[in-house]
């Protein structure tokens, strides 16, 4: 299944579902879903559909909304001690507030409380919190963040042509670590940086474009 989700706007009302690669390329065989915009719709692009749910941000504060794609039914809780309403947004990307991400361990937010990059693990199915760390980093300075096994890694501008994975802390020990990997992008600003642990694929959207990079991993 692929999923698209555009928006001129820094908030969503509706996505787009395909079967597969080829149907999204062509635009056919989609499904349209639309959400009540009241306290349903979304804001910020930083979301993932895991286990046939997508998970993102409400529009109201620091609460985080479950869809379900089989039921079309909504579950909400707050994550607490989260800033909302654009307070502490990645660099250049309005409202990502709360960046959902997945990988080899679960669901993860990457988040604020004070300016700096807090990260919990939320249990997918009720979105209760599990546990929660905070880093040393400055939210509003980062442009991006994902997870892999359970680390998380920071990115930040590097050129107009290439972002820096510059930082990483690991949930198993506790562990800060400065990083200098570069990475390409075709154009300036990029945003919606998410890893597939199906794939092993990092994945980012460049200003219209889909743009992959392998990953590959070795201990040091």
């Amino acid at each position: 299944m692929y999923w698209v989700m555009s928006s001129s706007s820094n908030s969503f009302t509706s996505f787009q579902l395909y079967a597969n690669y080829r149907a999204m390329q062509t635009f056919v065989k989609m499904e349209q879903r639309q959400m009540q915009c009241n306290y349903d719709c979304g804001h910020g692009m930083d979301v993932v559909v895991y286990k046939n749910n997508l998970f993102y941000r409400c529009s109201t504060g620091n609460v985080m909304c479950k869809y379900s794609l089989s039921t079309f039914s909504i579950k909400r809780a707050q994550l607490p001690q989260a800033a909302g309403n654009n307070k502490f947004p990645y660099l250049g990307s309005a409202y990502s507030d709360m960046d959902f991400c997945v990988d080899e361990q679960g669901l993860w937010v990457i988040y604020s409380n004070d300016s700096k990059v807090s990260l919990a693990n939320i249990n997918d199915d009720s979105l209760q919190v599990i546990s929660t760390w905070t880093t040393s980093q400055y939210k509003p300075s980062v442009s991006n963040g994902f997870m892999v096994c359970g680390v998380l890694y920071l990115t930040r501008t590097f050129s107009l042509e290439a972002e820096e994975i510059y930082f990483a802390f690991d949930t198993n020990s506790n562990q800060e670590r400065s990083l200098s990997i570069i990475i390409d992008k075709p154009l300036e600003k990029m945003s919606s940086l998410s890893y597939n642990p199906a794939d092993h694929k990092l994945y980012m959207y460049n200003q219209g474009y889909l743009v992959t990079h392998k990953l590959s991993f070795k201990h040091v």
